[in-house]
């Protein structure tokens, strides 16, 4: 695994199988950059930067090379890491170790066949030169490229899968009734009988199939999440899953007695209630309109204030050393200025918030009038987006108060703390430096007018506590 960052994002809108629900490559320009802003690294993995219609398309087009632009300036700077696998091994197959290279993927991929296994249809001497291209960024940029196991990730996504399909009320089975009975039947015999099946495997059964854009999206989410859970990161993207993920006990993993709010907001305006901040923010294609060379001018600033305060974390907070001695972390971390740190870390964020809208004005002044709003909610006051609320914004979702106040030993540290009983009392107290960040979409949004948003709502943890099982 990579050097773990305080804050860091997986760009979910580059999921391979989600792109007929892309606009066009401007939103996803507009992704990478809203997630480079917040962020010091944006991941990709393999399949998502090197079987992605948008962005192959941008480098074969020079009236459309912004996207890849984008992807190989972000390389360059250091901005972008590609989770790449560490062997290729097709269905069970001996594994072959993997080059370092998205030529080898698409070679041994193309080997096995057919050619319908491939989101993009573009083949032979332009798929090469593409696979050539930016084959020749991750060489020229070696840490650029963070390697994965493909057996930790596919098994995470094939395990969630067969969860929610045993899940009498889980929203993916209300998904698949959607769909005609035989693909429904065909899709459950995959799941029972391929060990080895993938996300492309699903795609492929049902995809152009009316009444499938649900499913075809909650699988992408699925699929992001698996990638993101590796190096603890957060996702960012505008076409998430409104598919409840996760279901657990209330009181044992957030516990009833810290006050945390369990009932649902129904309307928008109760969501703004429980904002840390609210922001005048511009449109996601405006911040498409940024070049590489902006962003990273930009993110000069961001070194100056979200940055810099979110790495000194433990400084702030006066952490020398983690308790070894799990009985005495609850008391440890209660006594920790967080409330301090919180108001330091929001003054941050605002403060860089508006030298990006200050910038935006300045550089397009006849596009730039906001018409929407960028809304800060801490997790300890909200833990989950509400489902239909998901449509409405671009969301982040900052994970950062584990690798902030606990760098090296997160993962395994709050593995024994869930063990242990005591995620009640870490989740109360580090919710409150983990954030959802949404930039509105006003088109969107008015489709949500007299929506009740509690519909579908399931009380979760803080945290997500499959990211630490």
């Amino acid at each position: 695994m990579a050097d773990e960052c305080s804050l860091s994002t997986y760009a979910h809108d580059f999921e391979s199988t989600i792109q007929d629900y892309v606009t066009d490559e401007r939103q996803l320009v507009g992704i990478l950059n809203f997630s480079a802003l917040w962020h010091e690294v944006v991941y990709l993995n393999d399949i998502a930067l090197g079987d992605n219609p948008h962005l192959i398309r941008s480098f074969l087009d020079p009236g459309r090379h912004s996207l890849y632009l984008a992807v190989t300036e972000f390389i360059r700077g250091g901005i972008l890491r590609c989770h790449l696998r560490d062997k290729i091994a097709i269905k069970g197959s001996s594994p072959v170790k993997s080059d370092g290279s998205l030529a080898q993927v698409y070679d041994q991929w193309w080997k096995d066949g057919p050619p319908d296994r491939f989101i993009t249809q573009i083949f032979h001497d332009d798929r090469h030169r593409f696979n050539q291209a930016i084959d020749s960024y991750l060489k020229q940029f070696p840490k650029s490229v963070v390697p994965y196991d493909p057996d930790v990730v596919k098994p995470r996504f094939r395990n969630t899968i067969r969860g929610l399909l045993q899940d009498t009320d889980s929203g993916l089975r209300q998904l698949l009734r959607k769909l005609p009975p035989e693909i429904e039947r065909k899709y459950r015999s995959i799941c029972d009988t391929n060990e080895y099946f993938t996300n492309a495997d699903l795609w492929r059964l049902y995809k152009g199939i009316s009444g499938s854009e649900e499913l075809v999206v909650a699988h992408g989410h699925i699929n992001q999440l698996s990638s993101a859970d590796l190096v603890h990161a957060g996702t960012t993207g505008t076409r998430i899953s409104t598919l409840a993920l996760d279901r657990f006990d209330w009181k044992i993993h957030v516990g009833t007695d810290f006050g945390s709010q369990i009932n649902p907001p129904k309307t928008i305006d109760e969501v703004m209630e429980c904002a840390e901040f609210v922001l005048k923010a511009p449109s996601l294609e405006l911040l498409g309109l940024l070049t590489p060379q902006q962003v990273m001018k930009l993110r000069e600033k961001a070194e100056k204030t979200i940055f810099r305060t979110a790495n000194e974390a433990p400084k702030y907070l006066g952490i020398q050393k983690i308790p070894t001695d799990l009985n005495v972390l609850p008391s440890f971390v209660q006594q920790l200025p967080i409330e301090t740190f919180r108001r330091k870390y929001e003054s941050a964020m605002k403060d860089y918030w508006l030298h990006i809208c200050a910038f935006l004005e300045q550089e397009f002044p006849d596009r730039a009038i906001a018409k929407g709003r960028l809304i800060a909610i801490a997790y300890d006051k909200l833990s989950e987006i509400p489902s239909p609320l998901r449509i409405g914004f671009v969301g982040i979702s900052m994970m950062t108060a584990m690798s902030m106040l606990f760098p090296e030993t997160g993962a395994l540290l709050w593995k024994l703390v869930a063990a242990a009983g005591l995620a009640p009392t870490l989740n109360h107290y580090l919710g409150k430096l983990a954030y959802h960040i949404l930039l509105e979409r006003t088109p969107a949004m008015a489709e949500l007018k007299g929506v009740n948003l509690s519909l579908g709502w399931r009380p979760k943890g803080v945290f997500a506590m499959n990211r630490w099982e």
